[in-house]
């Protein structure tokens, strides 16, 4: 039996990298021929093939769940700013009054 899937071909890149701050190498995989350029060390590159999704393929709800998540991440870390804005302004009401 043959089937008429369309394949997807691509240089993929294994890269180390130097982690500082838990002092080991980190792994990571990418398209990216150029890594090599931001400090990165080419492990090995190999041509690999991936079937193409159908065209009646739908990701948004990946994309959907995906952008949630950022909406998330975004009001929380303003909130935290927010809360340190308001803590500042009340460090700088306590020294007006103290005046």
């Amino acid at each position: 039996m043959t089937t008429n899937t369309e394949t997807i071909k691509t240089e993929m890149h294994l890269y180390a990298v130097w982690n500082q701050y838990e002092k080991r190498w980190d792994y990571h995989a990418s398209d990216c021929a150029t890594m090599d350029t931001v400090g990165w060390v080419l492990i090995e590159s190999k041509p690999v093939e991936f079937a193409r999704p159908s065209k009646d393929a739908d990701w948004s709800a990946g994309a959907i769940e995906l952008t949630r998540m950022e909406q998330k991440k975004v009001r929380a870390e303003a909130e935290a700013k927010c809360i340190a804005l308001e803590d500042r302004i009340q460090s700088m009401l306590c020294l007006e009054n103290k005046s």
